[in-house]
Protein backbone atom coordinates (compact mmCIF):
# COMPACT_ATOMS: atom_id res chain seq x y z
CA UNK A 1 0.00 0.00 0.00
CA UNK A 2 1.34 3.70 -0.83
CA UNK A 3 -0.34 6.75 0.22
CA UNK A 4 0.44 10.27 -1.32
CA UNK A 5 -0.84 13.39 0.35
CA UNK A 6 -1.92 16.35 -1.24
CA UNK A 7 -2.13 18.89 1.22
CA UNK A 8 -4.17 22.09 0.68
CA UNK A 9 -5.15 25.82 1.76
CA UNK A 10 -9.05 24.34 1.67
CA UNK A 11 -9.09 20.61 2.37
CA UNK A 12 -6.73 18.24 0.60
CA UNK A 13 -6.72 14.74 0.20
CA UNK A 14 -4.95 11.23 0.28
CA UNK A 15 -4.63 8.83 -2.29
CA UNK A 16 -4.11 5.52 -1.96
CA UNK A 17 -2.27 3.19 -4.28
CA UNK A 18 -1.96 -0.84 -4.16
CA UNK A 19 0.53 -3.00 -6.12
CA UNK A 20 -0.78 -5.82 -7.70
CA UNK A 21 2.15 -7.69 -8.51
CA UNK A 22 3.21 -5.84 -11.30
CA UNK A 23 2.14 -2.07 -10.83
CA UNK A 24 0.67 0.83 -8.83
CA UNK A 25 -3.00 0.92 -9.25
CA UNK A 26 -5.13 3.67 -7.83
CA UNK A 27 -7.66 1.97 -4.86
CA UNK A 28 -9.29 5.20 -3.26
CA UNK A 29 -9.13 8.82 -2.68
CA UNK A 30 -9.30 9.62 1.02
CA UNK A 31 -11.02 13.12 2.27
CA UNK A 32 -11.84 14.38 6.03
CA UNK A 33 -15.06 15.12 7.26
CA UNK A 34 -16.66 17.36 5.25
CA UNK A 35 -18.91 19.01 7.88
CA UNK A 36 -15.79 20.19 9.22
CA UNK A 37 -13.66 22.81 8.38
CA UNK A 38 -10.18 20.61 7.90
CA UNK A 39 -7.05 22.37 6.04
CA UNK A 40 -3.90 20.55 5.29
CA UNK A 41 -5.67 17.08 5.17
CA UNK A 42 -2.63 15.04 3.73
CA UNK A 43 0.37 16.89 5.46
CA UNK A 44 1.73 13.72 7.11
CA UNK A 45 0.77 10.35 6.57
CA UNK A 46 1.33 6.81 8.09
CA UNK A 47 0.41 3.12 7.05
CA UNK A 48 0.55 0.39 9.52
CA UNK A 49 -0.95 -2.87 8.29
CA UNK A 50 -4.54 -2.10 7.60
CA UNK A 51 -4.67 1.09 8.76
CA UNK A 52 -3.79 4.84 7.27
CA UNK A 53 -3.52 7.71 9.21
CA UNK A 54 -3.50 11.70 7.59
CA UNK A 55 -2.97 14.62 9.68
CA UNK A 56 -4.46 17.50 8.86
CA UNK A 57 -2.70 20.33 11.13
CA UNK A 58 -4.44 23.09 10.18
CA UNK A 59 -7.70 21.80 11.14
CA UNK A 60 -10.05 23.96 13.49
CA UNK A 61 -11.16 20.69 15.69
CA UNK A 62 -10.41 23.02 18.97
CA UNK A 63 -9.38 26.07 17.69
CA UNK A 64 -8.25 27.73 14.81
CA UNK A 65 -5.44 25.86 13.20
CA UNK A 66 -5.59 23.55 16.62
CA UNK A 67 -4.94 20.33 14.15
CA UNK A 68 -6.29 16.86 14.06
CA UNK A 69 -5.14 13.51 12.48
CA UNK A 70 -8.07 11.33 10.62
CA UNK A 71 -7.78 7.21 11.16
CA UNK A 72 -8.90 4.89 8.29
CA UNK A 73 -9.21 1.14 8.32
CA UNK A 74 -9.72 -1.16 5.69
CA UNK A 75 -12.88 -3.27 5.99
CA UNK A 76 -12.23 -5.85 2.89
CA UNK A 77 -13.43 -3.12 0.41
CA UNK A 78 -12.69 -0.11 0.95
CA UNK A 79 -10.48 2.57 3.00
CA UNK A 80 -13.67 3.60 5.36
CA UNK A 81 -13.12 6.37 7.57
CA UNK A 82 -13.23 5.25 11.42
CA UNK A 83 -12.57 8.21 14.09
CA UNK A 84 -10.82 11.91 13.84
CA UNK A 85 -8.12 12.25 16.64
CA UNK A 86 -7.24 15.83 18.59
CA UNK A 87 -5.20 16.40 21.63
CA UNK A 88 -7.78 16.60 25.12
CA UNK A 89 -5.94 20.15 25.57
CA UNK A 90 -5.80 21.50 22.52
CA UNK A 91 -5.32 24.63 21.71
CA UNK A 92 -5.08 27.48 19.03
CA UNK A 93 -2.16 27.05 16.24
CA UNK A 94 -0.67 24.01 18.02
CA UNK A 95 -0.28 22.33 14.56
CA UNK A 96 -1.45 18.56 15.89
CA UNK A 97 -1.06 16.54 13.08
CA UNK A 98 2.16 17.85 11.92
CA UNK A 99 3.58 14.29 11.83
CA UNK A 100 1.84 11.21 12.69
CA UNK A 101 3.69 7.45 13.08
CA UNK A 102 1.65 4.23 13.28
CA UNK A 103 2.52 0.65 14.63
CA UNK A 104 -0.03 -2.03 15.63
CA UNK A 105 -2.08 -0.23 18.12
CA UNK A 106 -0.18 2.96 18.79
CA UNK A 107 -0.50 5.38 16.82
CA UNK A 108 1.46 8.87 17.83
CA UNK A 109 0.78 12.31 16.59
CA UNK A 110 3.16 14.87 16.58
CA UNK A 111 2.15 18.92 17.79
CA UNK A 112 5.01 20.93 17.62
CA UNK A 113 3.83 24.39 19.21
CA UNK A 114 1.49 22.60 21.66
CA UNK A 115 2.11 23.84 24.79
CA UNK A 116 4.32 21.68 26.95
CA UNK A 117 7.50 21.78 28.95
CA UNK A 118 7.80 25.43 28.22
CA UNK A 119 5.12 27.37 26.38
CA UNK A 120 4.71 26.56 22.85
CA UNK A 121 7.98 24.22 23.11
CA UNK A 122 6.02 20.83 21.15
CA UNK A 123 4.60 17.39 22.58
CA UNK A 124 3.47 14.05 20.61
CA UNK A 125 0.23 12.52 21.71
CA UNK A 126 0.07 8.66 22.24
CA UNK A 127 -3.32 7.17 21.43
CA UNK A 128 -4.00 3.28 21.98
CA UNK A 129 -6.80 1.44 20.02
CA UNK A 130 -9.20 -0.84 22.71
CA UNK A 131 -10.37 -2.80 19.86
CA UNK A 132 -13.12 0.17 19.30
CA UNK A 133 -11.70 3.52 19.66
CA UNK A 134 -9.40 5.15 19.88
CA UNK A 135 -7.36 6.63 23.39
CA UNK A 136 -5.32 9.35 24.48
CA UNK A 137 -2.78 7.48 26.85
CA UNK A 138 -0.41 10.24 27.06
CA UNK A 139 1.24 13.22 25.91
CA UNK A 140 5.25 13.21 25.45
CA UNK A 141 7.31 15.97 26.28
CA UNK A 142 10.96 16.91 25.96
CA UNK A 143 12.71 17.31 29.57
CA UNK A 144 14.23 19.90 28.64
CA UNK A 145 12.25 21.37 26.05
CA UNK A 146 12.00 25.42 25.01
CA UNK A 147 9.74 27.47 23.35
CA UNK A 148 9.78 27.22 19.99
CA UNK A 149 11.85 23.79 19.96
CA UNK A 150 9.44 22.56 17.34
CA UNK A 151 9.30 19.03 19.44
CA UNK A 152 6.92 16.69 17.11
CA UNK A 153 8.01 18.38 13.66
CA UNK A 154 8.60 14.35 12.92
CA UNK A 155 8.47 11.23 13.78
CA UNK A 156 9.90 7.40 13.47
CA UNK A 157 7.89 4.60 15.61
CA UNK A 158 9.01 0.84 15.62
CA UNK A 159 7.11 -1.44 18.04
CA UNK A 160 8.29 0.16 21.90
CA UNK A 161 10.53 3.26 20.47
CA UNK A 162 10.35 5.79 19.25
CA UNK A 163 12.26 9.12 18.02
CA UNK A 164 10.87 12.79 17.70
CA UNK A 165 12.45 15.20 15.72
CA UNK A 166 12.63 18.97 17.57
CA UNK A 167 14.54 20.64 14.33
CA UNK A 168 14.00 24.75 16.21
CA UNK A 169 15.69 23.17 19.00
CA UNK A 170 18.38 26.17 20.53
CA UNK A 171 20.66 23.98 22.63
CA UNK A 172 23.54 23.95 20.81
CA UNK A 173 23.17 26.74 18.10
CA UNK A 174 20.57 28.61 17.07
CA UNK A 175 17.96 26.00 15.36
CA UNK A 176 20.04 23.19 15.25
CA UNK A 177 18.00 21.00 16.09
CA UNK A 178 17.79 17.59 18.39
CA UNK A 179 16.10 14.39 17.99
CA UNK A 180 14.58 12.59 21.59
CA UNK A 181 14.69 8.73 22.17
CA UNK A 182 11.91 7.43 23.86
CA UNK A 183 11.18 4.03 24.76
CA UNK A 184 7.95 1.99 27.07
CA UNK A 185 8.50 1.50 30.49
CA UNK A 186 5.63 -0.77 31.79
CA UNK A 187 2.58 1.57 30.36
CA UNK A 188 3.91 4.57 30.43
CA UNK A 189 6.82 6.22 28.07
CA UNK A 190 9.84 7.63 28.87
CA UNK A 191 12.86 9.63 27.54
CA UNK A 192 16.11 7.64 27.23
CA UNK A 193 18.17 9.78 25.16
CA UNK A 194 18.40 13.17 23.26
CA UNK A 195 20.87 12.95 20.08
CA UNK A 196 22.92 15.79 18.03
CA UNK A 197 24.55 15.46 15.44
CA UNK A 198 28.53 15.16 15.53
CA UNK A 199 29.27 18.58 14.33
CA UNK A 200 26.44 21.50 15.58
CA UNK A 201 25.89 24.42 13.38
CA UNK A 202 22.85 26.86 13.77
CA UNK A 203 20.16 26.41 11.22
CA UNK A 204 20.79 22.96 10.56
CA UNK A 205 17.57 21.69 12.14
CA UNK A 206 18.40 18.80 12.72
CA UNK A 207 15.55 17.05 13.48
CA UNK A 208 13.59 18.02 10.48
CA UNK A 209 12.82 14.61 9.40
CA UNK A 210 13.43 10.81 11.38
CA UNK A 211 13.57 7.52 9.95
CA UNK A 212 14.21 3.93 11.79
CA UNK A 213 14.09 0.47 10.80
CA UNK A 214 15.98 -2.02 13.01
CA UNK A 215 18.96 -1.22 14.96
CA UNK A 216 19.44 2.07 12.23
CA UNK A 217 17.90 5.76 12.34
CA UNK A 218 18.48 8.24 10.15
CA UNK A 219 18.10 11.62 11.05
CA UNK A 220 17.74 14.59 8.66
CA UNK A 221 19.75 18.00 8.41
CA UNK A 222 18.32 20.16 5.36
CA UNK A 223 19.45 23.30 6.65
CA UNK A 224 17.45 26.61 6.84
CA UNK A 225 16.68 27.27 3.55
CA UNK A 226 17.63 31.56 3.77
CA UNK A 227 20.27 31.01 6.03
CA UNK A 228 22.57 28.63 5.24
CA UNK A 229 24.85 27.88 2.55
CA UNK A 230 24.94 24.20 2.52
CA UNK A 231 23.31 21.85 0.73
CA UNK A 232 21.87 19.62 3.32
CA UNK A 233 22.68 16.64 5.45
CA UNK A 234 21.74 12.89 6.80
CA UNK A 235 22.67 11.75 9.74
CA UNK A 236 23.17 8.13 10.53
CA UNK A 237 23.27 6.57 13.89
CA UNK A 238 23.14 2.48 15.11
CA UNK A 239 21.72 0.71 18.29
CA UNK A 240 24.55 -0.77 20.26
CA UNK A 241 22.16 -2.61 22.83
CA UNK A 242 22.14 -0.14 25.24
CA UNK A 243 22.24 3.74 23.19
CA UNK A 244 22.42 5.30 19.59
CA UNK A 245 25.39 6.28 18.89
CA UNK A 246 26.10 8.41 15.53
CA UNK A 247 27.49 5.98 12.56
CA UNK A 248 28.13 8.30 9.24
CA UNK A 249 27.33 11.65 7.57
CA UNK A 250 25.04 11.00 4.16
CA UNK A 251 25.55 14.05 1.80
CA UNK A 252 24.58 13.93 -2.14
CA UNK A 253 27.07 14.09 -4.25
CA UNK A 254 26.23 16.70 -6.87
CA UNK A 255 24.96 18.86 -3.69
CA UNK A 256 24.37 22.48 -3.59
CA UNK A 257 23.32 25.54 -1.54
CA UNK A 258 19.62 25.17 -0.45
CA UNK A 259 19.10 21.85 -2.16
CA UNK A 260 17.41 20.95 0.95
CA UNK A 261 18.90 17.39 1.46
CA UNK A 262 17.52 15.83 4.28
CA UNK A 263 14.11 16.96 3.60
CA UNK A 264 12.28 13.67 4.05
CA UNK A 265 13.94 10.27 5.28
CA UNK A 266 12.95 6.73 4.05
CA UNK A 267 14.28 3.90 5.51
CA UNK A 268 13.92 -0.13 4.98
CA UNK A 269 16.64 -2.47 5.61
CA UNK A 270 19.91 -1.54 4.53
CA UNK A 271 18.58 1.06 2.36
CA UNK A 272 17.47 4.63 2.70
CA UNK A 273 16.08 7.33 0.36
CA UNK A 274 17.04 10.76 1.42
CA UNK A 275 14.88 13.99 -0.44
CA UNK A 276 16.32 17.05 -1.72
CA UNK A 277 13.27 19.33 -2.48
CA UNK A 278 14.93 22.42 -3.71
CA UNK A 279 17.52 21.03 -6.13
CA UNK A 280 17.78 22.43 -9.22
CA UNK A 281 19.40 19.13 -11.41
CA UNK A 282 16.88 18.86 -13.58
Amino acid sequence: VLVVGADGSTAGAAYVFLFDGGDWVFEQKLLPDPAASPINFGTALAVGGNVIVVGADEDDENETESGAAYVFRFDGKSWAREQKLSASDGEAFDFFGSAVAIDGDTCLVGSPFAFATDTFAGAVYRFHFNGTTWVELQKLMAADGRVGDGFGSSLTLETDTVVVGAPLDNSARTNSGSAYVFTSKGSTWVQRQKLLPPVEAAFDQFGFSVAMSGEALVVGSPGDLDKSPTPGAAQVFRFNGSAWTWERTLIADDGAPQDGFGWSIGLSGDRVAVGAPMDDAA
